[in-house]
């Protein structure tokens, strides 16, 4: 049987297709999935924002580990993806298409359209990965309910009466929000705890 760590490493021999090519196949597919560590090609991307604005909402989700360009992470929500905070992805980007198809982003191509390797075991990689999302990217607005400096945690009412317990992925030096401020929020929602981590706060008038 396989061991998990080569199911989820690139085959060192196997077909490969054209970026061009991979564009064409997402831009026409159900759905897909694209797992990465370094920004995407960008004509991977827009094929990818084709697809999500053809099939609409839950046809892309894109699953991102150790990417801290929060502009870069604001643009994947923007194609309208889901996009996911991963944890113990293949060092290789990984697209997989319709469940049952997946391309490898080549160890040694241009990162602006290399080729891609596809992969043989498609679905057993679709089952494995699906358990590396450890949280969603998420945009709030609202006001500062309370805040806990000692802990490092505040809490938000937003817009929808719902509230929203927060802590800063990194610490401040200028400290919690104070009650009562309007802000906007960008960060994760992690689900093992339910509290958002929060990437970027901005105060609203």
């Amino acid at each position: 049987m396989a061991t998990t760590l080569e199911i989820l490493t690139q085959p060192k021999m196997s077909l490969r297709i054209s970026l061009r090519d991979l564009v064409a196949k997402v831009e026409s597919a159900d759905h897909a999935i694209a797992y990465f560590k370094k920004p995407l090609p960008e004509p991977m991307l827009e094929g990818l924002r084709l697809l999500a604005a053809r099939r609409g909402h839950g046809s892309l989700d894109l699953v991102a580990e150790k990417i801290d360009d929060i502009d870069y992470l604001k643009k994947l929500r923007l194609t309208g993806a889901a996009v996911y905070d991963g944890a113990g992805l293949p060092q290789e980007t990984l697209v997989i298409i319709d469940r049952n198809r997946g391309y490898w982003l080549a160890a040694d191509a241009d990162p602006a359209g290399g080729d891609l390797v596809a992969a043989d075991n498609a679905p057993d990689l679709y089952l494995r990965l699906l358990y590396r999302r450890f949280g969603l990217a998420v945009s709030y607005e609202g006001k500062v309910k309370e805040n806990h400096p000692g802990a490092g945690f505040f809490c938000v009412r937003l817009e929808d009466q719902r509230d929203v317990w927060c802590r800063f992925s990194e610490s401040r030096s200028n400290g919690l929000p104070p009650a009562g401020t309007r802000v906007q929020l960008f960060g994760w929602i992690k689900w093992n705890s339910h509290i958002m981590e929060v990437l970027e706060l901005s105060a609203l008038g």
